[in-house]
């Protein structure tokens, strides 16, 4: 009898072995995430990136569980929007907006539905720097998220070499200024302060970037260099006690916040789902999922840090207000959510 027990034991672990994210179950993932998107589609549009970027989230997931009502009522919102506001270009925040808009393209091909966030992707390289940056670099390490998933959108909608190019550059001269020895990003190049959600922000763009970058691609390896580097360093910082990542990645005693964390899971389930990472981030990326599932309430976000200015002052950040439903923690939730999803 025992040794029947120590045979089924060997069998079930090569069965989850063999299977990627078989916990957490698909049921659990897609309850927590219809929750989540039903309180984000509830409400209007407005003029923030995080808005446009939870509604994007939506539609990721929504394509992936093919909820044809969730992507409507984001074509609603999205139409809803436009009736009372425009999409106005001079800023990467602004400018970021339109991937909501290329992923409506995207999964509907509706050419109307491509005119303003190609606009948008042209203008912000309209009289670019010498070095081929957007002339709204700003050395934040946001920017990478803003910038480089904006014209990586651009690139899917319409196959064009040039979408893909500025963001690979964009990435990697950042890379080059704001990234440490220890392979995490400094916020800004004047707050060396290793914010989470600013690594959320390179660790989300690396994924985009690397997702549709050839492997033939003669900077491919210069973006592995980089990601490997972020991706290490992240897997030392996550709590082993509590499944998330901390506010100040290197500062346990700042608080546990769930938007860096939801983006950790995002890029780690999406390295693993491409085979660029092991099993370990398979591993950390599941209990970083099931450590956001104890942060919802009611569909809501936790312990989200609010939008974060560039500081060299330290308690800036251990300070930052947490409102419950936060959109910058929302929208990674759902890619988070996407990803894990067989």
């Amino acid at each position: 009898m025992k040794k029947r027990a120590v045979i089924y034991v060997t069998i079930v672990t090569q069965l989850y072995a063999s299977s990627l994210f078989a916990n957490p179950a698909k049921k659990g993932i897609i309850e927590v995430s219809n929750s989540v998107s039903s309180k984000i589609v509830e409400v209007n549009l407005y003029n923030k990136y995080e808005s446009f970027f939870a509604n994007y989230g939506v539609l990721l997931y929504a394509e992936k569980t093919k909820n044809v009502n969730l992507i409507e009522k984001v074509q609603e919102n999205y139409k809803n929007y436009f009736i009372n506001s425009t999409l106005e270009p001079g800023h990467v925040d602004k400018n970021a907006m339109g991937i909501l808009g290329f992923e409506l393209y995207l999964q509907t091909k509706n050419a109307e539905y491509l005119k303003i966030p190609l606009a948008l992707a042209d203008e912000e390289f309209e009289n670019p720097r010498p070095d081929g940056l957007t002339k709204y670099s700003r050395f934040w390490t946001d920017d990478v998220y803003m910038v480089c998933a904006l014209q990586v959108q651009a690139y899917k909608a319409t196959g064009n070499n040039i979408y893909l190019e500025r963001a690979i550059t964009q990435m990697l001269a950042y890379a080059e200024k704001l990234q440490q020895q220890n392979g995490l990003f400094q916020h800004t190049t004047k707050s060396p302060i290793f914010w989470g959600r600013a690594n959320g922000w390179a660790a989300s763009a690396l994924t985009m970037i690397l997702n549709n970058t050839p492997a033939s691609h003669p900077k491919h390896q210069a973006l592995i260099t980089v990601y490997n580097k972020l991706m290490t360093a992240l897997l030392k910082y996550q709590s082993q006690s509590t499944g998330l990542w901390h506010q100040v990645l290197l500062d346990k005693d700042s608080f546990a916040e769930t938007s860096c964390t939801a983006m950790f899971v995002y890029s780690f389930a999406s390295g693993v789902n491409t085979g660029r990472l092991d099993k370990r981030f398979e591993s950390a990326a599941n209990k970083g999922w099931h450590a956001l599932t104890k942060q919802i309430e009611n569909g809501l976000l936790k312990n989200v840090s609010c939008g974060t200015d560039e500081s060299s002052t330290y308690d800036y950040y251990l300070n930052r207000p947490r409102p419950l439903g936060d959109f910058h923690g929302m929208a990674p939730l759902l890619w988070a959510a996407t990803e894990l999803l067989p």
